[in-house]
This record gives C-alpha cells, sequence and structure tokens, in this order.
C-alpha cells in the first residue's frame, strides 16, 4: 500500500472470455462441428456461453453431458481433440466494445496488462496476434501455463511474478465467480464487468467495483489509485 493509504495501481490483470471477447459464438460453432460427426444434437449459442469458464476440457464435458451420454475416455479424448482442431480453424473472436482503444490507452498511461484465462496458453496467444494485442499485452498466463488455474490464487500470483509486479499494486478485471475467488484469494482488488458470463448474479460477485462498459475502466481505476 502506498504512502497515505491508498493502492498505487501499476499492473491490471484482466480475463479473456467474457471481458475483452465474445467468444459463444466460435466456441459453439466448435463443439457443433466436432459433435456432428457423433450424431450429437446442434448447441445453441446460449446454451455454450453458460457452460463457459473453466477451459476447454470442462466446456467439452459439459456439452457432451448435455447432448447425450458421456464417452469412455478415450471418446472423450477424441471429442475433445476435434473441438481443438475445430476452434484452431475459426477466425478471432470479437473484442466487445472500446476494448482495443482502452487497452491501447492504458499501455500509454503506462500500466502493464496481462492476461489471466482458463482457455489454454497456444489458443489465447494465437487471439492476441489475431486481434493485434500481442503489443500491448505484456504477459499472459492460460489454463495450462501453471499446475493451476482460476479459480486459484497461484494463477494471478504466477503471473504477475513474471511481470514483475506485486499484488499490492495490481486489479484485476473479469465477470466470473473464478476471476473473483483468483482476485481476492491473491488479495487484489476486482474490477466486474456486467456484459460477460456471470452464471449468478453480478452481486455473487462481490466486486470492489462494476463496469457497464469496458471504456470506463481507466477512470474507475485511477479512482481506485486515489487517496481516499
Amino acid at each position: 500500500m502506498a504512502p497515505g493509504g491508498f493502492r498505487r495501481i501499476s499492473a491490471i490483470v484482466l480475463d479473456l472470455d467474457g471481458t475483452l471477447v465474445d467468444s459463444a459464438a466460435e466456441l459453439a460453432q466448435a463443439l457443433n462441428t466436432a459433435f456432428g460427426p457423433l450424431g450429437r444434437r446442434v448447441l445453441s449459442t446460449d446454451e455454450v456461453r453458460a457452460m463457459i469458464g473453466d477451459g476447454v476440457i470442462v466446456l467439452t464435458r459439459r456439452a457432451l453431458a448435455a447432448t447425450g451420454d458421456m464417452p469412455d475416455e478415450a471418446g472423450f479424448d477424441e471429442a475433445l481433440a476435434a473441438v481443438r482442431h475445430a476452434y484452431d480453424r475459426l477466425p478471432a473472436s470479437a473484442p466487445y466494445d472500446g476494448v482495443i482503444e482502452t487497452l491501447s490507452r492504458l499501455k500509454a498511461e503506462g500500466y502493464a496488462l496481462a492476461v489471466c484465462t482458463n482457455k489454454p496458453e497456444g489458443p489465447a496467444r494465437r487471439l492476441m496476434t489475431q486481434l493485434d494485442l500481442d503489443g500491448v499485452i505484456d504477459a499472459l498466463a492460460g489454463g495450462d501455463s501453471f499446475t493451476v488455474k482460476k479459480p486459484h490464487p497461484g494463477h494471478v500470483t504466477g503471473l504477475l511474478e513474471q511481470i514483475g509486479h506485486p499484488a499490492e499494486c495490481a486489479v484485476m478485471v473479469g465477470d466470473s465467480l473464478n476471476d473473483a475467488l483468483a482476485a481476492r484469494g491473491a488479495g487484489l482488488p476486482f474490477i466486474a464487468v456486467t456484459y460477460g458470463y456471470c452464471h449468478g448474479g453480478i452481486d455473487e460477485l462481490k466486486a470492489d467495483a462494476v463496469v457497464d462498459a469496458f471504456a470506463d475502466l481507466p477512470d474507475v481505476i485511477a479512482r481506485m489509485s486515489s487517496p481516499r
């Protein structure tokens, strides 16, 4: 904590799906492409949106459970590989309004920016490149980057170690309970976005601040860094 009793924020940890990009349509397409040859029914984007947040393995398991019997281990591995293959060949998910411009502004203002996602690191990095954000984001940790992932706080603290910023100088931005729990466990204030994939009420996240638009983020963080 900075002198005077306030937090001087220098780093921002950002969730990806549901915070920076709306990936539900692409994930639904990948699942349906993979499941079609298996005789599974088509999943709607809204159904898939409710399954997002714990990485592709859990997403595939939830989608299989929603469309029929769960296969054996070999069958699951085959379905998972097919989902990954289909997703890798889809165009980039669209960023939410204001994300690209706001991240560029935050970078110009001197903040370190790091992405903490349960999406595997490879697809997450590819998405950053497709959106021309790889030069804006200082570090990225996927769900397979460490031995733990959100909601474990080690996913956040490991990422902060990579960029050399202590937890007391950082804030986390996300849309889900996993994000909120990881931030709280790591000792970071948590800012919730209201437009993402929160599966419960936004009040359940017990966020330190809430934004309806990503473009509001710089002003909220500036207020968090001001004396009270």
